[in-house]
């Protein structure tokens, strides 16, 4: 980001997906190849996806990918926070797009019941955040994941992640 003026923003949308597998199912230690070389790290996680049944595979590389958004996020954010940028990336929950209700039928209802609002998001409460979030009075607001979904990755348990994982 050498073009970058001093207190620049970057929002990376994440998703609540990056909060549902359990920790010993993603291998953080392959993300940070993406600073030698992001085609081996990509290479590495196909093959780590592929050691699952083919049924389950989606339902782990997708995870995976969006914990590292989280991840790389977090990481791009001490690089930068000399030049007092704020990176910080979002995580929405379920929202009520023609997207998200799309996956209701895929889980997705059951899911806002583990939460505490116990509906889907309305577009305009994500817009919010994120408009918040590109303005540039929030710099110390930095190297976090910020949780729109309702409460549901706060509240949902162990249990909970296993049985969405069935």
């Amino acid at each position: 980001m050498p073009y970058s003026s001093r207190g620049f923003c970057i929002v990376n949308v994440s998703s609540f997906a990056g909060h549902v597998l359990p920790k010993v199912l993603v291998p953080r230690h392959v993300f940070k190849k993406v600073e030698i070389s992001p085609k081996a790290m990509s290479d590495k996680l196909k093959s780590y996806v592929h050691h699952f049944p083919k049924k389950q595979r989606s339902n782990i590389a997708y995870p995976v990918s969006k914990t590292f958004v989280i991840w790389y996020s977090k990481h791009i954010a001490a690089e930068l926070g000399t030049r007092e940028a704020h990176i910080v990336s979002v995580s929405p929950g379920s929202f009520s797009t023609p997207m998200g209700e799309k996956e209701s039928d895929n889980g997705a209802a059951a899911l806002t019941q583990l939460g505490a609002i116990k509906r889907f998001g309305r577009p305009e409460e994500i817009a919010s955040v994120l408009a918040y979030l590109a303005e540039k009075s929030p710099v110390y607001l930095t190297a976090t994941d910020i949780a729109v979904d309702g409460g549901d990755s706060g509240l949902m348990t162990k249990k909970d992640m296993a049985n969405m994982a069935k």
